[in-house]
Protein backbone atom coordinates (compact mmCIF):
# COMPACT_ATOMS: atom_id res chain seq x y z
CA UNK A 1 0.00 0.00 0.00
CA UNK A 2 1.33 3.86 -0.83
CA UNK A 3 1.52 5.91 1.74
CA UNK A 4 -1.95 7.63 0.27
CA UNK A 5 -3.65 4.40 0.90
CA UNK A 6 -4.33 3.48 -2.77
CA UNK A 7 -3.89 -0.15 -2.92
CA UNK A 8 -4.24 -2.07 -6.71
CA UNK A 9 -3.42 -5.32 -7.65
CA UNK A 10 -1.51 -6.62 -10.98
CA UNK A 11 -3.73 -9.06 -13.41
CA UNK A 12 -2.71 -10.64 -16.16
CA UNK A 13 -3.76 -9.68 -19.49
CA UNK A 14 -3.03 -12.39 -21.37
CA UNK A 15 -5.62 -13.28 -23.84
CA UNK A 16 -8.44 -10.72 -23.14
CA UNK A 17 -7.81 -8.58 -26.32
CA UNK A 18 -8.17 -11.99 -28.22
CA UNK A 19 -11.84 -12.80 -25.76
CA UNK A 20 -12.92 -9.94 -26.67
CA UNK A 21 -13.16 -10.02 -30.14
CA UNK A 22 -14.77 -13.81 -30.19
CA UNK A 23 -18.60 -14.43 -30.92
CA UNK A 24 -18.58 -15.26 -27.43
CA UNK A 25 -17.62 -12.06 -26.16
CA UNK A 26 -20.15 -9.83 -28.58
CA UNK A 27 -23.14 -12.13 -27.95
CA UNK A 28 -21.88 -11.66 -23.54
CA UNK A 29 -21.77 -7.78 -24.47
CA UNK A 30 -23.65 -6.78 -27.62
CA UNK A 31 -23.25 -3.01 -26.46
CA UNK A 32 -19.98 -2.83 -26.19
CA UNK A 33 -16.57 -1.27 -27.61
CA UNK A 34 -13.83 -3.99 -27.66
CA UNK A 35 -11.58 -2.25 -25.31
CA UNK A 36 -14.94 -2.59 -22.81
CA UNK A 37 -15.36 -5.84 -23.29
CA UNK A 38 -11.69 -6.84 -22.21
CA UNK A 39 -11.79 -4.05 -19.46
CA UNK A 40 -14.87 -6.29 -17.99
CA UNK A 41 -12.99 -9.13 -18.52
CA UNK A 42 -9.72 -8.26 -16.84
CA UNK A 43 -12.01 -7.13 -13.86
CA UNK A 44 -13.80 -10.20 -13.85
CA UNK A 45 -10.38 -11.94 -13.53
CA UNK A 46 -9.92 -10.85 -10.04
CA UNK A 47 -13.44 -12.49 -9.07
CA UNK A 48 -13.23 -15.64 -10.54
CA UNK A 49 -10.26 -16.33 -12.47
CA UNK A 50 -11.19 -20.06 -13.74
CA UNK A 51 -14.42 -18.40 -14.93
CA UNK A 52 -12.74 -16.08 -17.13
CA UNK A 53 -9.84 -18.00 -18.28
CA UNK A 54 -11.94 -20.83 -19.78
CA UNK A 55 -13.50 -18.41 -22.30
CA UNK A 56 -10.10 -18.03 -23.99
CA UNK A 57 -8.39 -20.36 -26.48
CA UNK A 58 -5.71 -21.52 -24.01
CA UNK A 59 -3.06 -20.92 -27.07
CA UNK A 60 -3.87 -16.71 -26.45
CA UNK A 61 -2.65 -17.03 -23.28
CA UNK A 62 0.71 -18.21 -24.13
CA UNK A 63 1.32 -21.13 -22.78
CA UNK A 64 5.12 -21.28 -23.35
CA UNK A 65 7.95 -19.63 -25.80
CA UNK A 66 7.74 -22.49 -28.13
CA UNK A 67 3.95 -23.52 -28.28
CA UNK A 68 3.89 -22.64 -32.04
CA UNK A 69 6.61 -25.67 -32.56
CA UNK A 70 4.79 -28.12 -31.10
CA UNK A 71 2.07 -30.41 -32.55
CA UNK A 72 -1.03 -28.00 -32.22
CA UNK A 73 -3.80 -30.81 -31.89
CA UNK A 74 -2.09 -32.48 -29.20
CA UNK A 75 -1.33 -29.15 -27.45
CA UNK A 76 -4.36 -28.64 -27.65
CA UNK A 77 -5.95 -31.90 -26.86
CA UNK A 78 -3.09 -31.25 -23.52
CA UNK A 79 -4.54 -28.49 -22.80
CA UNK A 80 -8.20 -29.06 -22.81
CA UNK A 81 -7.54 -32.01 -20.45
CA UNK A 82 -5.66 -29.94 -17.87
CA UNK A 83 -8.26 -27.26 -18.08
CA UNK A 84 -11.46 -30.22 -17.96
CA UNK A 85 -9.48 -31.79 -14.60
CA UNK A 86 -8.65 -28.32 -13.00
CA UNK A 87 -12.68 -26.89 -13.64
CA UNK A 88 -13.88 -30.63 -11.86
CA UNK A 89 -11.46 -30.56 -9.45
CA UNK A 90 -12.57 -26.82 -8.09
CA UNK A 91 -16.17 -27.58 -8.90
CA UNK A 92 -18.83 -24.88 -10.80
CA UNK A 93 -21.70 -22.75 -9.49
CA UNK A 94 -24.45 -23.97 -11.25
CA UNK A 95 -26.00 -20.55 -10.57
CA UNK A 96 -23.16 -18.21 -12.31
CA UNK A 97 -21.41 -20.28 -14.50
CA UNK A 98 -21.44 -19.61 -18.10
CA UNK A 99 -21.57 -22.06 -21.34
CA UNK A 100 -18.26 -22.04 -21.57
CA UNK A 101 -17.03 -22.79 -17.90
CA UNK A 102 -20.04 -25.22 -18.02
CA UNK A 103 -18.84 -27.23 -20.85
CA UNK A 104 -15.88 -28.51 -18.98
CA UNK A 105 -17.33 -30.35 -16.00
CA UNK A 106 -17.52 -33.63 -16.96
CA UNK A 107 -20.76 -35.14 -18.99
CA UNK A 108 -21.83 -31.38 -20.28
CA UNK A 109 -21.14 -30.86 -23.69
CA UNK A 110 -21.82 -27.37 -25.70
CA UNK A 111 -25.59 -28.03 -26.55
CA UNK A 112 -25.92 -29.39 -22.58
CA UNK A 113 -24.22 -26.35 -21.13
CA UNK A 114 -26.30 -23.81 -23.17
CA UNK A 115 -29.57 -25.89 -22.38
CA UNK A 116 -28.65 -25.18 -18.34
CA UNK A 117 -27.50 -21.88 -18.72
CA UNK A 118 -30.97 -20.95 -20.85
CA UNK A 119 -33.11 -23.44 -18.24
CA UNK A 120 -31.60 -20.83 -15.48
CA UNK A 121 -32.16 -17.81 -17.57
CA UNK A 122 -36.01 -18.52 -17.80
CA UNK A 123 -36.75 -20.68 -14.87
CA UNK A 124 -34.76 -18.67 -12.05
CA UNK A 125 -31.92 -19.64 -9.81
CA UNK A 126 -31.40 -23.19 -9.45
CA UNK A 127 -32.78 -24.80 -5.94
CA UNK A 128 -31.46 -28.42 -6.07
CA UNK A 129 -29.05 -30.76 -8.38
CA UNK A 130 -32.18 -32.99 -8.71
CA UNK A 131 -33.69 -29.57 -11.14
CA UNK A 132 -31.10 -30.55 -13.69
CA UNK A 133 -33.31 -33.66 -14.61
CA UNK A 134 -36.29 -31.29 -15.75
CA UNK A 135 -33.46 -30.02 -18.49
CA UNK A 136 -34.46 -31.63 -21.74
CA UNK A 137 -31.33 -34.26 -22.96
CA UNK A 138 -30.38 -34.22 -19.23
CA UNK A 139 -30.28 -38.03 -18.55
CA UNK A 140 -29.62 -40.59 -16.17
CA UNK A 141 -26.01 -40.95 -17.52
CA UNK A 142 -25.73 -37.48 -18.09
CA UNK A 143 -26.73 -35.90 -14.39
CA UNK A 144 -24.60 -39.01 -12.91
CA UNK A 145 -21.18 -37.80 -14.66
CA UNK A 146 -21.88 -34.05 -14.04
CA UNK A 147 -23.88 -33.98 -10.70
CA UNK A 148 -20.85 -34.48 -8.24
CA UNK A 149 -18.98 -31.38 -9.71
CA UNK A 150 -21.96 -28.69 -10.25
CA UNK A 151 -22.52 -26.88 -6.80
CA UNK A 152 -25.52 -24.87 -5.53
CA UNK A 153 -24.96 -22.37 -2.79
CA UNK A 154 -27.98 -21.28 -0.84
CA UNK A 155 -30.19 -24.14 -2.05
CA UNK A 156 -32.46 -26.77 -0.27
CA UNK A 157 -29.92 -28.93 0.39
CA UNK A 158 -26.91 -28.22 2.18
CA UNK A 159 -24.86 -30.67 0.23
CA UNK A 160 -25.33 -29.69 -2.85
CA UNK A 161 -22.64 -27.17 -2.21
CA UNK A 162 -20.01 -29.44 -2.12
CA UNK A 163 -18.31 -32.00 -4.11
CA UNK A 164 -20.77 -34.55 -3.02
CA UNK A 165 -22.43 -36.36 -5.99
CA UNK A 166 -25.94 -37.11 -4.97
CA UNK A 167 -25.35 -40.91 -5.11
CA UNK A 168 -23.56 -40.26 -1.96
CA UNK A 169 -25.70 -38.03 0.23
CA UNK A 170 -27.30 -40.64 2.29
CA UNK A 171 -23.68 -42.39 3.48
CA UNK A 172 -22.63 -38.20 4.09
CA UNK A 173 -25.62 -37.61 5.89
CA UNK A 174 -25.08 -40.50 8.34
CA UNK A 175 -21.11 -39.71 8.52
CA UNK A 176 -22.06 -35.96 9.73
CA UNK A 177 -24.90 -37.54 12.32
CA UNK A 178 -22.16 -39.69 13.53
CA UNK A 179 -19.40 -37.08 13.83
CA UNK A 180 -22.38 -34.75 15.10
CA UNK A 181 -21.56 -32.42 11.85
CA UNK A 182 -25.12 -29.98 11.23
CA UNK A 183 -26.26 -30.39 7.78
Amino acid sequence: MSKQGIKYTIVNESGASKYSATPSAKKEFPDLDINLISSVSLARRLLDPLSEYVKINPQSLGVGQYQHDVNQTKLNIALTRVTTTIVNEVGVNLNTASVELLSYVAGINNSMAQKIVDYREEVGRFKSREELKKIKGMGAKTFTQCAGFLRIFGGNNKLDEYLVHPDDYKDAKRIAEHCKIEI
